[in-house]
């Protein structure tokens, strides 16, 4: 998964994401959930806090944040909404 920090009035376009990605990167290292995050909460030191976000993971149900998914039939990133996770969940969905 990787958590991207939008700025207020920023939008991200997920297709030409998906595609510079994929010129990138080996199929392998693209991330298959993307979290789109208003700002990345930090400790007193400065460090980024990363435990709440493994703790949520991916579930939809736990989140409120945008999640996307990498489809790879159709490669793009499609909005994760409940019926698209238990299909991951169970095994139903190819990654």
């Amino acid at each position: 998964m990787a958590a991207i920090v939008m700025n207020d009035g920023e939008t991200l376009d997920l297709d030409k994401f998906a595609t510079y990605l994929s010129s990138e990167l080996a199929t392998y290292a693209m991330p298959m959930f993307i979290r789109l995050l208003p700002k990345m909460d930090s400790t007193g030191t400065f460090k980024q806090r990363k435990v709440e976000l493994v703790k949520e993971g991916m579930d939809p149900n736990i989140v409120s944040d945008p999640l996307y998914v990498y489809d790879v039939s159709t490669k793009k990133y499609i909005p994760l909404d409940q019926i698209k996770y238990v299909q991951i969940a169970n095994g139903q969905a190819r990654l």
